[in-house]
């Protein structure tokens, strides 16, 4: 993806959430797309990658900054990702509202460890 691309998905975001919904709607991808999460994961790579962002693992107390390669730290986001089952246990009306809305809010571990560096982009 390009730089302005990089930079308006990540522009005013505070929450690994905010970004996820962004891409989504940026890159047209529709929410019940069965390789959403891997084409989420691998822009998470490419933002790694850059170092507009930084992950942590909120499991940990401190919460623990993830390290490695981007592929592993977003490895570490595909480990926790909802299955389908989670997803229709917890919202049996709309499993998809579970995954775009609550579950990086309520459930999910791992988050942005800092606001996202748009330098890079500039």
């Amino acid at each position: 993806m390009k730089k302005l691309e990089k930079y308006t998905i990540l522009e005013d975001v505070e929450f690994l959430g905010d970004i996820f919904r962004r891409y989504i709607i940026y890159s047209n991808i529709n929410i019940k797309d069965f390789n959403i999460m891997n084409y989420f994961t691998k822009f998470l790579e490419e933002l790694i990658k850059d170092n507009s962002i930084k992950l942590c693992d909120t499991r940990f107390d401190p919460p623990k900054i993830l390290s490695g390669t981007p592929s592993e730290q977003s490895n570490e986001l595909k480990k926790v990702w909802p299955t389908m089952d989670m997803m229709l246990a917890v919202f049996p009306e709309d499993p998809y509202y579970y995954l775009e809305w609550v579950w990086w809010n309520a459930t999910c571990p791992i988050h942005l460890a800092e606001l996202p560096n748009l330098e890079v982009y500039s």
